[in-house]
């Protein structure tokens, strides 16, 4: 049973959903997790183990099979998803922290939870590529969603500091 919301970040690729959410974590960690992906891909930093549970392809698939991932996707070769029983287990003790891409909150709603949704708009942002440009662009024309809260993350000396006590503020006044 959901007792608490889940705050979704969605927002152009590299600009600052994760540090966003990791300050989110720091500053509240009775109040905060992470919703966990399960992912097929290697870990590639320290970071990765906030954020993802490893497994093989195998693994997935039986997940999968079991009718336990509720929110999946391909990406780069790789499976991702969410399993429901992880999932429920966050947001029936804190809100859970997440960043997604538009279909995602489609498929967290649609599997009943309730989303506050943030769009972390990047100010000085230039695209890690423009093929990552390109890719994010039609992400966004695909679906339109009505965000609940808006936040400019500057790339600017002091901006992080203000995006930051933007979603504090912004959880405080969900709880």
């Amino acid at each position: 049973m959901q007792k608490y919301p889940i705050i979704a970040l969605v927002g152009p690729s590299g600009g600052g959903k994760t540090s966003l959410l990791l300050e989110m974590i720091r500053r509240y960690p009775d109040l905060c997790a992470p919703i966990k992906s399960k992912v097929t891909r290697a870990r590639r930093n320290e970071q990765d183990g906030i954020f993802y549970d490893f497994v093989t392809p195998e693994e997935f698939a039986k997940l999968d099979a079991e009718g336990r991932l509720f929110q999946q996707m391909r990406f780069g070769g790789h499976r991702y998803g969410c399993d429901r029983e992880q999932t429920d287990a966050i947001v029936a003790q804190k809100m859970g922290l997440v960043v997604l891409i538009q279909q995602s909150v489609v498929d967290f709603r649609n599997a009943g939870y309730r989303v506050h949704l943030v769009q972390i708009i990047p100010e000085g942002h230039h695209p890690r590529n423009e093929a990552q440009r390109i890719r994010d662009d039609e992400e966004r024309a695909k679906i339109q969603l009505d965000y609940d809260t808006t936040i400019i993350n500057s790339f600017t000396p002091g901006g992080f500091k203000k995006a930051t006590d933007a979603l504090a503020k912004a959880i405080e006044t969900i709880t």
